[in-house]
């Protein structure tokens, strides 16, 4: 109670609604101070939360998702929207998201994955992981979560308790490696599905010449690169389906948000086409020019995802194929061998994948698969794109000696992680098969972090090692033995901003030590990190 009297006097106030009083003002500030990313990842359960509904036949629990956001430079860990967080680990914070306390890691950080991933169990939780380089922009993390968030649903959907997805992915691995990457005839039959699948209207003769092509290929693999073919395309494709809807969904409403404009100079409520390429384009696709072999990484995102898109066009004539229900059923309960999920699990996989379903939408007899998928190919595969496919695969079978053959070497050592920026952004997965040197053509640019080495739009084969920053390419035009390299000034031994003009490649780097051997018709270029001071 508040007694107020004369204006010489004063009111008095209880010292339980003061102290009330000020713990609500305290919550209130650390509530408006909440940081950045954390405020990000409230407005991506926010949106996720109204979308849950709207994605999927079954409603995806976003609301229940714990996650785990870590920055590596900062040494900063938060754990949000958990259960359960052991606290001899984890102590609240005064911010909350989703009603519940965001807990912040006592010392050190848990040891997380590099990227976004679906999921690590933590204190027994199943749980999303988010690297700090995701939440930059608000739209990516946006549909980061969603895509995580549907792993989260597929996986809590499979497992009563939640599932570990780590070790599942580790039982793929063998697949992964096994997949015939180096087999044209597999190559020409990926291109010639990529031309039928990725256009945005679909006759009933191309799903059956899609059906036929996928039949005859998919013959020629043994079990468990089939078992990994069914894997990625179910799992992600169908994740990387959903995605694309809710982006989709997100350019055309504007749903209600929590960050206000303007606080968030990096958020633009998705009225900004930032991220259309990546939903919009599948041209690099198309002719595969730079993704590697068998279906993977970028791939199976994309193969996947046109699949149930392809699923999704066949039930508008066929009411009854309701794909989506039931794919991912309530299988493994909490009374079964935990040793024996593994096995169940993909067991469930091989029988139950978006090949199959679309097998069975549109069944063709196998006689009629192989006479249709021998016309197919003669129709769809041009001699030009036979030849690039060719060339690639000569590339790949080389990777370690490429450049090779005829023309001058350029070995670029930059001395960091590589990320190259493509004309389209999904091919940033295309790497994910397990390798680290990686084949690439037609790319957008290079940059690297520290931006003292930029490569613009190449049409000549370059191989990239992505963990040691090394790019190798050849000049096939050079008519004399003498570099193309250019330094605009030499000081001792080293070459200060130089450039490269090739037919097809532009390079441009700030500081360099450049070592030229005319008998190996080699140039190599070792970045420096730190630019020499100015004279």
């Amino acid at each position: 109670m508040t007694l107020c009297v004369t204006p010489q006097h004063f009111c008095r106030i209880s010292f339980a609604m003061l102290t009330t009083a000020m713990l609500l003002a305290m919550t209130a500030t650390a509530q408006d101070e909440m940081p950045l990313p954390l405020l990000r990842i409230k407005e991506a359960y926010h949106t996720a939360n109204q979308l849950s509904t709207e994605l999927w036949s079954d409603p995806i629990p976003y609301a229940n998702m714990p996650v785990l956001y870590y920055n590596t430079e900062t040494q900063q860990e938060y754990l949000i929207n958990h259960p359960s967080p052991d606290p001899k680990i984890y102590t609240p914070t005064l911010h909350e998201i989703s009603g519940k306390p965001v807990y912040k890691r006592v010392q050190g950080l848990t040891v997380p994955q590099p990227m976004a991933v679906c999921c690590q169990r933590i204190s027994g939780q199943p749980t999303i992981i988010l690297a700090w380089n995701l939440l930059k922009q608000t739209e990516n993390l946006i549909t980061i979560f969603i895509h995580e968030g549907f792993h989260y649903f597929q996986f809590s959907a499979f497992f009563d308790s939640g599932a570990d997805l780590m070790g599942l992915q580790l039982l793929l691995a063998k697949g992964s490696n096994s997949y015939p990457r180096g087999d044209l005839e597999n190559e020409f039959d990926l291109f010639v599905e990529g031309k039928l699948l990725f256009q945005d209207i679909w006759s009933a003769q191309d799903a059956r010449d899609l059906v036929a092509t996928e039949t005859i290929r998919r013959a020629r693999l043994d079990n468990q690169s089939r078992l990994y073919e069914d894997y990625a395309l179910l799992m992600e494709g169908t994740a990387f389906a959903v995605e694309t809807h809710a982006f989709q969904k997100l350019r055309t409403n504007r749903y209600p948000t929590l960050i206000p404009e303007g606080v968030d100079p990096q958020y633009s409520h998705f009225q900004r086409k930032s991220l259309g390429q990546l939903y919009d384009s599948e041209k690099p696709l198309i002719n595969r020019e730079n993704v590697p072999s068998g279906v993977g990484g970028t791939a199976a995102y994309l193969y996947g995802r046109s699949i149930a898109r392809l699923l999704d066009a066949l039930k508008t004539s066929n009411p009854s194929l309701d794909w989506q229900k039931g794919l991912f059923p309530k299988q493994f309960g909490a009374g079964l061998d935990p040793k024996t999920i593994p096995s169940r699990f993909l067991e469930y996989i091989s029988v139950n994948n978006l090949s199959q379903r679309l097998r069975h939408a549109v069944p063709i007899s196998p006689d009629a698969a192989r006479e249709t998928h021998k016309n197919t190919r003669q129709r769809l595969l041009t001699e030009d794109a036979a030849s690039r496919l060719t060339e690639k695969k000569h590339i790949e079978d080389n990777l370690s000696t490429y450049p090779f053959e005829n023309g001058w070497s350029y070995i670029i050592e930059t001395g960091e992680f590589i990320y190259p920026r493509l004309d389209n952004p999904m091919e940033l997965e295309s790497f994910a098969n397990g390798l680290t040197e990686v084949f690439f053509k037609g790319y957008a640019s290079i940059e690297t972090a520290r931006k003292n080495l930029t490569i613009e739009p190449a049409t000549i084969p370059v191989v990239i090692d992505l963990l040691t920053g090394t790019i190798r390419f050849k000049d096939l035009s050079l008519s004399q033995e003498s570099p193309r390299l250019i330094c605009e000034d030499v000081s001792t031994e080293v070459c200060t901003n130089l450039t490269l003009e090739l037919p097809g490649l532009r390079l441009r780097a700030k500081s360099a030590i450049v070592d030229v051997s005319s008998e190996r018709r080699e140039t190599k270029v070792r970045l420096i990190q730190k630019s020499p001071p100015n004279r």
